[in-house]
């Protein structure tokens, strides 16, 4: 029986958002383009005002597509992209979002006839670098940041926070994204995953006992704590949580591990090679299980174990061609609009931020970063194109205060495509519609 440990730190959850993210904001299972494209939109490009290469914004180095379609004359309304261009959990894709949301808002009118202007800083896997582009971001007077993944959050955060610039769309990541009060993500990550794809085993697979297949980080125990909080409410628990060194040789005394005690029910959280095989051990030994799954390379993962990753349940966090088409097409128009073909990755999430950092500063008397900071605690009911509606007045999950959203939608593999089973978005932790 899993037992809680005790005390648990809010940064628990750090390494494991960090091995685990890459597949938790990719919808359609497919893996991040590597692409580090930037555009920059607006009616100029992004300002390049520093001397050092290490604090500018990504390059402009094609020509931003021009969407303009009415006159805009007010003052420019600044968001800066901060993304990872390299390292363990590279995520070039993000600027793309942002730009094409911008494009878009620029098309209908800007922001009250204010032009969005995106400028772009890439975090390269360094603390100081992180620092430096929280600088940037104050020395530019943007309103807001949007879209980071990264372990460094505790560099920029702190930056921001006290010019009370906040931070939109962070994908939780690191101590600072769960604690700053400048931390504003649109969805719960590997937070929600846990629970949902817990739940998901029992409301769509009928699993009645539930074992934990995991990375054997010690982080990676809040797995089971989120997942518990889900199962507490059909008065289950997690039986087995059987933790696995990252490149083990042989899965089989593992999956042996977490088939003890009548498991009919398997949460998999392993890195991609690892969870790949693991998956084909696992379905070698019992080969009707239910299994749900988050790990990295999800694409790669998938077309490894072919035929054998038919079945697999996932958590999405993001409308897609099924459970919303007319929201899907407005950002398939989006992003073509703006010369982007790949749809996937953390594209979404970034396309969404800059749209709720929108929606909020349009109802202000103010466009300017202290106005949005002390408008976004009041935030409720506030929808987009991808999102349910979005609130950021109460936290959801206990141990986690910037958690406030944790809807998602519970999918399925099978043909290597990706099925909805819920019907419209639930809350992972108590299963009631959101």
């Amino acid at each position: 029986m899993f037992r809680r440990p005790a005390p648990i730190s809010l940064a628990l959850v750090t390494a494991l958002s960090l091995a685990l993210v890459a597949c938790g904001d990719d919808d359609d299972g497919g893996e991040a383009a590597d692409t580090t494209t930037a555009a920059t939109s607006g009616t100029t490009a992004a300002p390049d005002t520093t001397a050092s290469a290490e604090t500018t914004a990504a390059p402009d180095t094609t020509a931003a597509p021009e969407t303009t379609a009415v006159e805009l004359t007010g003052d420019p309304v600044k968001i800066m992209v901060l993304y990872e261009g390299s390292g363990a959990v590279a995520t070039p894709e993000v600027p793309e979002g942002a730009i094409a949301a911008a494009e878009a808002l620029n098309a209908a009118g800007g922001i009250d006839g204010s032009p969005v202007e995106i400028l772009q800083c890439d975090l390269a896997n360094d603390p100081n670098q992180a620092r430096a582009c929280g600088e940037q971001a104050v020395s530019e007077g943007v309103v807001a940041a949007v879209g980071p993944v990264s372990a460094n959050a505790g560099e920029y955060f702190p930056v921001l926070e006290a010019a009370q610039i906040p931070v939109v769309g962070n994908v939780p990541a690191a101590a600072a994204d769960f604690t700053s009060a400048a931390s504003y993500p649109l969805y719960g990550g590997i937070v929600s995953a846990s629970a949902g794809l817990a739940d998901v085993l029992v409301s769509q697979g009928g699993a009645t006992t539930i074992s934990l297949a995991r990375i054997e980080l010690a982080a990676a125990a809040a797995i089971g704590i989120f997942a518990n909080q889900s199962l507490a409410r059909g008065g289950m628990a997690v039986n087995k949580d059987v933790s696995i060194p990252v490149g083990a040789p042989d899965m089989a005394p593992y999956v042996a591990s977490v088939l003890e005690g009548g498991t009919n029910g398997v949460l998999v959280g392993l890195t991609g090679q690892d969870a790949t095989n693991f998956i084909v051990q696992l379905r070698q030994t019992n080969p009707d299980i239910p299994i749900s799954a988050t790990t990295t390379e999800f694409a790669a993962v998938v077309e490894a174990l072919g035929d054998l990753s038919d079945g697999i349940y996932v958590t999405g966090f993001f409308h897609n061609e099924t459970t919303n088409p007319e929201a899907w097409e407005t950002y398939v128009a989006a992003m073509e609009a703006a010369g982007f073909d790949e749809l996937s990755g953390f594209r979404t999430n970034s396309y969404s931020a800059v749209q709720v950092v929108a929606e909020v500063l349009a109802g202000l008397p103010e466009r300017t970063a202290a106005a949005l900071y002390g408008a976004l605690p009041t935030v409720q009911g506030v929808e987009v194109d991808l999102l349910p509606p979005v609130q950021f007045t109460e936290p959801k999950v206990e141990l986690t205060p910037r958690v406030f959203n944790v809807c998602g939608l519970y999918q399925q593999l099978e043909g290597g495509e990706f099925t909805t089973l819920s019907d419209g978005f639930i809350d992972m932790f108590t299963g009631e519609p959101c």
